[in-house]
């Protein structure tokens, strides 16, 4: 498994939940001349007016962040969790650590085939309807297929839904949104004002902006803007979550994040190292929808925090090194290896999850609907568990390097870095193709 080296938290969250439908953000940076218009107002260089000065003015101060506070140290176990979870997607792709991409079937538009050839890849951030993909490499770089589109990254999270899709990214000051349109979406008198902005890649056309006003922390009096260094990202259909590197919290609230959010205890805590919510919506109407919603996360020295609807399960279970959620599924990864699952939907996957053992990353999802859980185990054996209301069963997988995937039911690619494409399926092993 590729590690980073250090425990001091530096970028990369490990949570990317994935659901199927709206929820959040209505505008954020996707469609139209709405969302790209948003630069405009942003000026010239996508930052506000002053933003630049006022940056300057810190670093001449010597302050180690906007806050005044120093980075956060998170423990061993927690840190070991974060990096294994970067091998695993919330859909159907596996990161091998000799660089190859595994995925259930052939992979859509050669993204595990350009994304195998990549160097030094760590992460791939994929979108609910796995239509939409992007890799960040261990020095920062962050590609659509082989075109790299922004440097000095830390952490990159798409939105769980697969309506109006989009992806957040941060660097250390800077927090830039990206979106994969088709170029007859793309308004071309936007784009001649920033063409660097935009790159035409086979049939889509990327653009990011910078949006360093988005995120605060929902406070109703002197609502406070995110400060010090960008840590780490997560989402929530269209939620987003930051953390900077002194594990204070923050929410996108570009266009008036979901109010069920507004006086949550969650937006209160500090030296947090990761911080995930699950949203299932249990009534209303798809303008006033009622939701049941839990927000949870672990602090730098371990202590699990956790509020909402879930809370009280989620603080009996003890210690953590990491927790996942999705729509409704809430996971946690115990220091042992072993899952503790809550949640509307975990009577479904319960059993089947608690054959789990030895673990050291996990990350829950879904795919176009169907809840998916990943994790990997200290062997670096991957496993998958996708649960579909429609089925009788779940479809539950074991795959690794060596021996390839126990799947009776479809066939699994992998691309390797020197072009090789291989398959594996019941048992058998990796046979090249």
């Amino acid at each position: 498994m590729r590690k980073r080296r250090g425990i001091v938290l530096t970028g990369v969250l490990a949570l990317a939940v994935v659901l199927n439908g709206c929820g959040g953000l209505e505008t954020a940076p996707e469609g139209g001349e709405a969302a790209e218009g948003q630069e405009n107002v942003l000026g010239e260089n996508g930052n506000a007016s002053g933003e630049k000065e006022m940056s300057e003015e810190k670093e001449e101060e010597g302050e180690d962040s906007a806050s005044g506070g120093e980075s956060l140290t998170v423990t061993e176990g927690i840190q070991k969790a974060m990096d294994a979870a970067d091998s695993l997607t919330t859909g159907e792709y596996f990161l091998l650590s000799d660089g190859s991409v595994v995925t259930r079937g052939e992979t859509l538009d050669n993204f595990a085939g350009d994304y195998a050839a990549l160097p030094d890849v760590k992460k791939i951030a994929d979108s609910s309807s796995q239509t939409e993909l992007l890799v960040l490499t261990e020095g920062g770089d962050l590609y659509f297929h082989q075109t790299k589109i922004l440097s000095g990254i830390k952490d990159v999270v798409y939105s769980t839904t697969n309506v109006n899709q989009a992806a957040v990214c941060i660097s250390d000051d800077t927090i830039y949104y990206v979106t994969v349109r088709d170029p007859a979406d793309v308004s071309a008198r936007l784009r001649e004002t920033k063409p660097e902005t935009y790159f035409d890649v086979g049939d889509k056309t990327i653009h990011y902006f910078e949006s360093n006003y988005s995120f605060s922390d929902l406070s109703e009096e002197d609502m406070a803007l995110a400060e010090g260094t960008y840590a780490s990202l997560g989402a929530e259909k269209r939620d987003f979550f930051l953390l900077n590197d002194t594990g204070q919290v923050y929410m996108d609230n570009s266009d008036g994040v979901s109010t069920e959010y507004v006086g949550m205890e969650f937006l209160d805590w500090d030296n947090m190292a990761l911080i995930d919510a699950a949203k299932y919506r249990v009534g209303g109407d798809a303008l006033d929808p009622e939701w049941e919603l839990t927000v949870a996360g672990i602090q730098g020295d371990g202590t699990v925090k956790a509020c909402g609807f879930y809370a009280d399960e989620i603080l009996s279970w003890g210690n953590l090194n990491d927790i996942v959620m999705d729509d409704g599924l809430i996971v946690g990864l115990t220091p042992e290896g072993t899952l503790k699952v809550t949640g509307t939907l975990a009577q479904y996957v319960q059993e089947d999850l608690a054959a789990w053992t030895n673990l050291v990353g996990v990350k829950v999802g879904n795919h176009t609907g169907t809840v998916v859980v990943n994790a990997v185990d200290a062997d670096g054996t991957f496993y998958h568990l996708q649960y579909d209301d429609t089925k009788s069963e779940n479809l539950v997988v074991t795959m690794s390097a060596e021996d390839g995937c126990k799947d009776e039911t479809s066939w699994w690619y992998r691309y390797s870095p020197d072009g090789t494409v291989s398959r594996s399926g019941g048992g058998n092993g990796w046979e090249v193709q």
